[in-house]
């Protein structure tokens, strides 16, 4: 899919933001609900891409921002994608040997990102997040899959929960 240039223009609301394209005021999804205030800057690049849903309310998703000379990921939808090729190509050795992996698992009426079952016969459930950082002039896009310890009875012999940290600095 073909990306478009843009400029930002100001945020409208969490989801949403007025982009100028070749002198027209556009509306842009965000798929970013932060604030994003240190990045979202009027007169900023943005690169969007149009929208394959027809029935969709706004014509462009706003993926990435051009800030001091980086361009940042602000789609937060994309995490999960980045998670789950690196688990399946075993690059999060933490989680050893996976014998099953299944997004949007269902437990106990919670649902979490991804439910693990390892080789060893443990099961472990995975939230993933993004978090943008802006650390002097680099931008830092952190992926952090936070384990919500509470979920979980840390007496299930059958369960772990394990804490993993990925971090893709831009620049």
């Amino acid at each position: 899919m073909k990306h478009i240039g843009g400029i930002f223009i100001k945020r409208l609301n969490r989801f949403a933001a007025l982009v100028n394209i070749d002198g027209k005021a556009e509306t842009a999804h965000v798929p970013n609900s932060g604030r994003l205030k240190e990045i979202l800057i009027p007169g900023n690049s943005v690169l969007l891409f149009p929208a394959t849903n027809q029935g969709r309310k706004t014509r462009y998703t706003l993926k990435a921002v051009r800030h001091e000379g980086i361009w940042i990921s602000i789609d937060s939808t994309a995490v999960n994608d980045i998670i789950e090729d690196a688990l399946k190509n075993g690059r999060l050795p933490q989680f050893g040997k996976i014998k099953e992996l299944r997004r949007e698992a269902v437990y106990k009426g919670s649902r979490f990102d991804f439910r693990i079952l390892e080789g060893n016969g443990r099961v472990c459930f995975l939230e993933g997040t993004l978090k943008i950082l802006k650390k002097g002039s680099a931008a830092i896009n952190s992926l952090l899959p936070m384990i919500l310890h509470n979920w979980i009875s840390r007496r299930a012999a059958s369960m772990t929960l394990k804490r993993c940290f990925l971090t893709c600095i831009s620049g």
